[in-house]
């Protein structure tokens, strides 16, 4: 609303009060119209937000994993699991999986999708699965448990693509209600690790 012009103004000769009234209106224009194009910008990044969230969810509902990335990556885990004892294999088949991870922008969605989606594997293959995945939300080094902190390190949850995000928390939303107590657990360390690092349940609208 456009304020009242002063009374004072009124007492002026006609030419000088029209002046001042000219000024008045343009100065109240930016006043109004300054804020207006403010609220303006913050919509517009909101919905940029939203089409974003939006464009990133619709990426993650379309990924498919490689049948043969599956498959390779499911017998590297299970050499994992039997390797203990030979510290030199065990140790080459660490850092196999942690290149993976350094290097392949959707590992872990395919972490992901065995731990969640895999029900012909082994139930404690996909529990390694999701431990890893675990790791890697933390952006630890799954050897040592520190965290990474080389240039070519584990980036963690929140430096994560935003599709790969969206698909990391459906799958994990599938996998807490798993019919295997100690996968549902493993879902909820997942879980925690996320909204640790989201700082928010906002950060995941579906959880809620």
């Amino acid at each position: 609303t456009f304020r009242s012009v002063d009374a004072t103004h009124n007492a002026t000769d006609a030419a000088g009060n029209k002046k001042k009234e000219n000024s008045d209106t343009l100065s109240r224009s930016q006043e109004i119209y300054v804020p207006h194009t403010q609220q303006n910008t913050s919509d517009t990044k909101t919905q940029y937000k939203v089409r974003s969230w939006m464009a990133d969810r619709a990426l993650a509902d379309a990924w498919r994993p490689d049948p043969d990335a599956v498959h390779n990556l499911v017998q590297t885990l299970a050499a994992s699991m039997h390797a203990h004892a030979d510290n030199a294999k065990h140790r080459a088949l660490h850092n196999q999986l942690q290149h993976y991870a350094k290097t392949v922008p959707d590992f872990n969605c395919y972490l992901s999708h065995i731990f969640a989606h895999a029900r012909e594997q082994p139930p404690m293959l996909r529990q390694v699965a999701g431990l890893l995945l675990k790791n890697n939300l933390r952006g630890l080094d799954a050897h040592s448990g520190a965290a990474a902190a080389s240039a070519a390190a584990i980036v963690g949850y929140a430096q994560l693509p935003p599709m790969v995000q969206h698909y990391v928390r459906a799958a994990l939303l599938r996998a807490v209600v798993d019919s295997e107590a100690f996968l549902r657990a493993t879902a909820g360390s997942c879980i925690t690790t996320i909204l640790t690092a989201a700082g928010s349940l906002r950060a995941w609208p579906e959880l809620l």
